[in-house]
């Protein structure tokens, strides 16, 4: 059995019962959810309604009349959609350019199309597989989203592109489609095909990008924005093809057909439902003639749904695992390492999709006739009571499905075994309530796709504690409801009486589907009743524990390869949240609704993602925001996971210390400055951690004199301050003048000798020549004389940000500023102060929310590290 977590505690500042903390309880999301519920449920109304003249039979006998040729000519022209869909990321990154081997781009381009298509939310499933392979191949965040805004812009070029055509071709058909007068149909149909024609060249006429608010569009070369026309159109033309092929004669030529398939897609994506569905087969319903035969456009649309959706997904999860075996197949263990995350970024969404469809598959199997040959078949080798159990139990395990869905999602081990124990269950219902073998065999594959998937779902959380988004509880509201009409719409001709509850028999198809509908609605409303008392937190929760500082320490003495900026647990500010062994941490402060952790997790590497999302809940649970305050690239794929947005705050530096001496014509600027120093009659020592207690008084003179000298006070959070037991703990760098104390650092240093850094430095002015340079010259070679690998300068603000017109605002507005603030603050001198003494660079980041929240955290930020918004970046 999983683990649960502790018992969640109140932060300080935070005052007040807890706050629905997590973006799907949002107003906004929670309405945004009830009107795709409404508009789905609209959907089903309106595809009872045009199929009230028609059996389940029909439908079923008219999926039999489609023929293998019909089939055979939609694989074909599904898989042509998509080949010309895989050339949509090639030619964002031509337009962008980025130099990327054209056969990366189109994987990313079919498997995020692919994914996007079948699960919906395009920008999330499609824009978190591209994050995904784009990062790993060098492509940064900036590019990233300039392709998934550049693809957007090709779709609705299409979009136009297809309506245009069917008007100017089929002008009588789309306007009796449309109601609308065909002189208006011609007319709008010109216009826009005119402005297609003109936008290729748009390039040629506005040579400076677009500035729409914050954004920014640069016009493609013409022979690009050509290529981008054709490709959108043949794209949709194939699409098309695809329903096309399997339709009944419906009375509509090609033309107009393909305008109204190709509204009806975007109605489906405008809804938000996931892929359309419902919207998207209503509207096909409701516009073509009245001379169309219904059973067999419904037949149609499902087996359509099968082609373009489901196959595409199949293939696109088999490519992305060779995808990442490949990346894998070298001895680099960096590589091994970023497939292993790789997978377990997109696999548990792909896995959760899979059994949510198993779940679909289930209950529709209950609420639909079983086949009675089969039955026939089955009855003398099965007793009554099995089959009877199988359908009840078949359609519970469905709803099972839909739940435990969530938690694959949410990479929950305790999620993982029950799956596979509810896919083997359904399997042997699936056989014995009917001899299903088709659902048998999908769930079949789902769980041996589960089964090696164990790594992924590392998670050790109790699911029923788990709180489902709201999007998520309507969706399931949604199947069930489905459904339930589904089954009434089947059983349309059967007289309903109390005594139908009770009749047990063979071919009792109705009194099955009425016994698991109302087994399957109890599950739900059960379902419902455990959320709403999982919502129910309590008020406060107690202080934090006094000892978790000391363990903090105890733990990062243990710690896996830590940053030097951990030692910031030692200054009793900040909070902790510990995993489950109690190995690893994470230390963070409160600033209004902004929980931002100081660094990356502290301790074992392969607790950290756990770790992670343990404080992502404990944000959640107590309406706050996760935030991340200098974290390093190494962690950026795994805060994706929590749905969080980068920020570049700038560079840190390291000097590798093996290398460093002060030979040769580079170092002889620090060389000078040395003996400058020591011509001024500076010398250097170190002492040990708290032997220093009677230095302590002259220590904070020399403090309080470099305060007030550079017009500042004493920051927190990401910096120490001078406070005797924080600085016990640590060793002590000395600079002297004779016997004047003239200039002190506190050392941080890694215990497994990986950095070493100083925190406070604080001199006397005009005392020794170049005292800054002195001390940390004297200092990189102490560290490399003590064994250490590289000395942290620490970051460099605003540093390795670009001013380029596609960059995002924080990007460009915080370029400007390091390059023209020099009244504020000299962020460019700072960096070329650190550059003598040849550090390597890496960037550092800021995770958030992103949106409209993103102002907010920066505020918070800022005055949590200095006390005021100008407190940064005071000199």
């Amino acid at each position: 059995m999983a683990a649960s977590s502790p018992p969640l505690k109140a932060p300080p500042g935070l005052g007040g019962g807890p706050a629905d903390g997590e973006a799907e309880r949002s107003l906004r999301t929670v309405l945004t959810s009830v009107l795709t519920l409404l508009l789905f449920l609209g959907a089903a109304w309106a595809i009872h309604r045009e199929l009230a003249a028609w059996t389940f039979d029909d439908i079923t006998t008219a999926m039999a009349a489609v023929s293998t040729g019909q089939v055979i000519l939609a694989i074909l022209a599904a898989g042509l959609s998509y080949v010309f869909l895989s050339f949509y990321d090639p030619l964002a990154l031509r337009h962008l350019g980025q130099a990327l081997p054209i056969q990366r781009g189109a994987l990313a381009s079919f498997v995020g199309y692919a994914f996007s298509h079948a699960m919906g939310m395009p920008l999330v499933t499609g824009g978190a597989v591209r994050f995904r392979l784009y990062s790993a191949w060098g492509v940064g965040a900036g590019d990233i989203a300039g392709i998934i805004a550049f693809n957007s812009l090709t779709l609705w070029i299409g979009v136009a592109a297809m309506l245009a055509l069917g008007g100017v071709a089929a002008p009588h058909e789309v306007g009796a489609l449309l109601h609308l007068p065909v002189s208006a149909v011609i007319g709008l149909a010109w216009s826009v095909g005119l402005l297609l024609l003109i936008y290729p060249w748009l390039g040629l006429v506005f040579r400076r990008p677009l500035a729409i608010g914050r954004w920014t569009f640069a016009w493609p070369a013409p022979k690009l924005a050509w290529t981008q026309l054709l490709l959108a159109v043949v794209d949709w033309g194939l699409a098309a093809a695809t329903l096309w092929f399997l339709l009944p004669p419906v009375g509509l030529g090609f033309a107009a057909f393909a305008s109204l398939y190709t509204l009806a897609s975007i109605a489906g994506v405008v809804s938000h439902v996931p892929a359309g569905l419902g919207v998207f087969e209503a509207i096909l319903l409701i516009a073509l003639p009245e001379g169309a035969h219904a059973p067999g456009v419904a037949a149609a649309l499902v087996i359509y749904r099968l082609i373009y959706y489901v196959l595409p997904l199949l293939v696109a999860a088999l490519l992305f695992a060779l995808q990442q075996a490949y990346s894998a197949g070298g001895a680099v263990v960096g590589r091994i390492e970023l497939a292993r995350r790789g997978t377990q970024l997109v696999l548990p969404s792909l896995l959760a999709t899979l059994v949510f469809i198993g779940g679909v598959v289930l209950l529709v199997s209950g609420a639909t006739p079983a086949m009675p040959s089969r039955l026939d078949w089955l009855g003398p080798l099965a007793p009554l009571a099995v089959i009877e159990l199988s359908h009840f139990f078949g359609s519970l395990a469905g709803l099972a499905l839909l739940v435990l869905a969530w938690g694959l999602r949410r990479r929950l081990d305790a999620a993982y075994w029950a799956t596979a124990g509810v896919l083997a269950a359904g399997i042997v219902f699936s056989l014995l309530k009917g001899l299903d073998w088709e659902e048998a065999l999908y769930l079949t594959i789902v769980l041996v796709a589960l089964l090696p998937s164990h790594a992924a779902f590392y998670r050790r959380s109790r699911l029923l504690t788990q709180r489902f988004s709201v999007p998520w509880l309507l969706a399931i509201l949604a199947v069930v409801l489905g459904t339930t009409w589904l089954g009434f719409f089947c059983y349309r001709h059967v007289d309903y009486a109390n005594e139908l509850w009770w009749q047990f028999v063979i071919d009792g198809d109705a009194p099955r589907f009425l016994r698991a509908t109302t087994g399957v609605v109890v599950g739900l409303i059960v379902l419902g009743g455990l959320q709403l008392m999982r919502f129910g937190e309590p008020r406060r929760a107690a202080a934090s524990d006094p000892d978790d500082p000391e363990h903090a320490l105890a733990t990062l003495a243990k710690a896996e390869a830590p940053m030097a900026n951990a030692w910031l647990a030692a200054l009793g500010d900040k909070r902790f949240v510990f995993s489950e062994s109690g190995r690893s941490f994470i230390m963070y402060a409160v600033q209004n609704r902004s929980w931002i952790a100081m660094g990356e997790p502290v301790g074992l590497a392969a607790e950290r993602l756990e770790l992670l999302w343990r404080f992502r809940e404990r944000c959640d649970a107590w309406g706050g925001r996760a935030v991340f305050y200098e974290i390093g690239p190494t962690i950026m794929p795994d805060l994706v996971e929590l749905g969080l947005t980068f920020y570049k705050l700038g560079e840190q530096g390291f000097v590798p210390l093996p290398a460093f001496d002060l030979t040769g014509s580079a170092r002889s600027g620090l060389r000078q400055a040395q003996r400058r120093a020591q011509r001024s009659g500076a010398t250097f020592e170190v002492l040990a951690p708290g032997t220093f207690d009677a230095l302590l008084p002259e220590l904070k003179a020399i403090s309080d004199g470099w305060l007030e000298t550079k017009h500042a006070r004493e920051k927190s959070f990401s910096l120490g301050r001078f406070d005797p037991d924080y600085l016990r703990r640590f060793p002590l760098a000395l600079v002297r003048k004779d016997e004047e104390l003239v200039a002190f650092a506190n050392l941080w240093m890694t215990p497994d000798k990986g950095d070493l850094s100083i925190d406070l430095m604080r001199y006397r002015e005009r005392r020794v020549h170049d005292v800054m340079d002195y001390l940390f010259i004297e200092l990189l070679l102490w560290g490399k004389a003590q064994g250490y690998r590289r000395f942290d300068l620490g970051m460099a603000p605003l540093s390795g940000l670009q001013d380029r017109q596609l960059a995002p605002l924080w990007t460009r507005a915080g370029a400007l500023l390091f390059t023209h603030a020099e009244n504020l603050y000299n962020f460019e001198g700072l960096r070329r102060y650190k550059e003598k003494f040849r550090p390597v660079w890496e960037p550092r980041y800021l995770a958030a929310p992103g949106g409209l929240a993103a102002a907010a955290v920066l505020a918070d930020v800022t005055m949590l590290v200095s006390g005021s918004p100008l407190g940064t970046v005071r000199r």
